[in-house]
């Protein structure tokens, strides 16, 4: 077997599937919700081709985001507080379900985090306009 030099981490291995990092998911689940976290895993499922497991990630991830905005509008958590209740349902994501579903060692080629990143940020800006302007008698 071919040992690999330790610099070969970072070159991109062309046979390798191009999926969007732990770090990346972490980082949506905190900084936006869970379900954008699990939006990510569930794209990385799709490209390996195990995007059946996906269904019930996509529920727990519901569930987990009902749940959590629920303690948190009940109890009238801060603000801040929220981004460690999504630190918690981030790192269930990426840990034990992303190392029983894609495995701890899956090889794979890191996917830009900037698409997402500008998707996202356009999804809640236009949310919070639309919010602000048409329906704050609602909220």
């Amino acid at each position: 077997m071919e040992q690999e030099h330790p610099l070969d981490y970072f070159e991109e291995k062309p046979e390798r599937h191009k999926l969007y990092a732990k770090e990346t998911i972490l980082l949506f689940s905190i900084v936006y919700t869970v379900l954008f976290g699990v939006m990510l895993y569930l794209w990385n499922l799709k490209i390996i081709g195990k995007w059946q497991k996906g269904i019930v990630v996509v529920l727990a991830g519901f569930l987990y985001h009902s749940f959590a905005w629920e303690v948190v509008q009940r109890f009238s958590i801060p603000f801040l507080v929220t981004f460690g209740v999504n630190l918690l349902g981030g790192l269930l994501l990426v840990g034990p379900i992303w190392n029983r579903q894609i495995g701890r060692d899956f090889p794979f080629n890191e996917k830009s985090r900037w698409l997402p990143f500008a998707l996202s940020t356009i999804l809640l800006v236009a949310y919070f306009l639309l919010r602000y302007r048409y329906f704050t008698e609602f909220f």
